[in-house]
């Protein structure tokens, strides 16, 4: 495929040696670019390659901060505060931002708190009569059962519900402190804009405590990767197919080159039917499931 990208005749040194090993395009659509990547790190798994060695690349830098779930795009007020703090916590293990996010919701669901209070509560040094309230948010932060939901739940129908109730549960710890949250705390605490799916990849992204890298293509230029998902649009999969002459096609060979095993081109449904006899004469096949795949695939 490189060869063919780069009008090259290169030698491989190596052979495949597993029936997942090769290039491949795989149909996603908008609304499961989060399974697309569960299911090539599953496959990453399976095909014995090294998880912290591999990547989802993709072009856009706003496409990277929306799997990475720090998009902040659910929810509303102080939810949309709550559900960014989960994320940055579960996807990215950023503790101290999502104390932050925290500290800053809580603030606005207390009655009469004067404006700072977020800033106080962060600066125990100065203000030390509210160690205990600090103690009692990072405690909520840290808790994925009883505290800040996790975000492998399904945001309006799991998450939220859990948010609600921890939240009422850590009040009455705050109200020892004399610290009261506004009425009708379910109306401000809505799920209004969060998702009938997951808030982030937590679940699907972590395998023995090491996570997905999902990163732009500039950020992995001269690596050598065990696997890598390039997560393309139609434009950006077309420029591929026509070669490295533009700066589109320089990025896809950029991505196809990064991996050393495992290539999955990500192609939305919405440009398949143009795309995949172009594809399938570059050299990509189409991805089929293990159970179906019996013998090395053609390339």
């Amino acid at each position: 495929m490189a060869n063919a990208l780069s009008n090259r005749v290169d030698v491989a040194v190596r052979l495949p040696s597993s029936p997942l090993h090769g290039a491949f395009f795989v149909v996603y659509s908008s609304s499961n670019e989060s399974q697309l990547v569960s299911d090539f790190w599953d496959t990453t798994i399976e095909a014995r390659l090294d998880v912290s060695r591999s990547a989802v690349l993709c072009r856009s830098r706003e496409l990277v901060k929306r799997l990475r779930g720090t998009s902040g795009e659910y929810g509303r007020g102080v939810v949309q505060e709550l559900a960014s703090a989960a994320l940055f916590r579960d996807s990215h293990g950023d503790f101290a931002r999502a104390f932050q996010l925290v500290a800053s919701a809580i603030t606005r669901l207390i009655i009469g708190a004067p404006l700072d209070f977020s800033a106080q509560i962060r600066g125990v040094d100065r203000y030390d009569a509210l160690r205990p309230v600090r103690r009692a948010i990072w405690a909520f932060v840290r808790d994925p059962r009883g505290g800040l939901p996790s975000t492998s739940l399904l945001g309006d129908s799991e998450w939220h519900p859990q948010l609600l109730a921890a939240l009422r549960l850590l009040f009455v710890r705050l109200s020892d402190y004399g610290l009261k949250p506004v009425e009708k705390l379910g109306r401000i605490v809505t799920k209004a804009d969060l998702p009938h799916t997951p808030l982030g990849l937590t679940k699907d992204t972590l395998h023995h405590g090491r996570r997905i890298r999902i990163d732009t293509v500039h950020q992995a230029k001269g690596e050598s990767l065990d696997a890598v998902l390039y997560l393309a649009n139609t434009q950006q999969a077309s420029a591929l197919i026509e070669g490295a002459t533009t700066e589109l096609g320089r990025i896809g060979y950029v991505a196809v080159t990064r991996a050393r095993d495992l290539f999955w081109l990500g192609v939305p449904e919405t440009g398949i039917k143009k795309l995949r006899e172009p594809l399938k004469r570059l050299g990509l096949q189409p991805w089929l499931p293990p159970v179906n795949q019996t013998t090395l695939p053609p390339m």
